[in-house]
């Protein structure tokens, strides 16, 4: 709201274009602050969360290794200044933010959604295809051959949940189009594009 105040003359007549989770911070300045703006653009914009967050630590753990380069005191110091990225908690489908957040439908007819669609139907029937027969080579060829109990029984849960993230079999690869889209938004287009 400072920002706007700051550089825009008339917020009523400003268009805001906002990606990803800029979008939430956007709906959070005009559906809980009551930010002027005539008009909205999202593109791929989470509003009902995402399902991936879970692997975010993958993620910075391979950052993390990536950064060893540059030796172990700066690669703890890189880590310790991105945080823990309360974002990625926010983004949770049942998140506190989601559900403060709410919705808003009479803002909603001024909202235009951008969404992608990376895979057709028949390219996400494949990649559903090829991850199950991943899923079932991790059981035959790697689980079956552990021999402690324990970690057999941990690997084996965790190849029987593996599966095609909905955000990459109807999505732009981060965001689904469920996700991404909201009821009574003015206009709704889907692309092929990437997030």
């Amino acid at each position: 709201a400072r920002e706007t105040a700051r550089v825009v003359a008339t917020p009523e007549q400003a268009v805001f274009v906002c990606h990803s989770a800029g979008g939430l911070a956007f709906r959070y300045y005009a559906e809980r602050k009551r930010g002027g703006f005539e008009r909205a653009v999202f593109l791929g914009t989470p509003h009902g969360g995402v399902g991936l967050t879970q692997l975010k630590f993958i993620v910075d753990a391979g950052t993390f290794f990536g950064d060893l380069k540059f030796g172990l005191p700066e690669a703890i110091q890189r880590a310790v200044r991105e945080g823990t990225r309360q974002v990625t908690h926010d983004l949770h489908a049942d998140s506190l933010f989601l559900r403060y957040l709410g919705y808003d439908a009479a803002l909603a007819s001024r909202y235009e959604i951008y969404c992608g669609r990376r895979f057709n139907d028949l390219e996400a029937v494949g990649l559903t295809a090829a991850v199950a027969v991943v899923q079932r080579l991790l059981a035959r060829e790697v689980v079956a051959r552990i021999e402690q109990p324990r970690w057999k029984e941990q690997l084996g849960r965790l190849v029987d949940r593996l599966e095609l993230p909905v955000e990459v079999a109807d999505g732009d690869l981060i965001v689904s189009v469920d996700s991404a889209s909201l009821p009574d938004a003015r206009e709704t287009t889907i692309t092929r594009l990437n997030h």
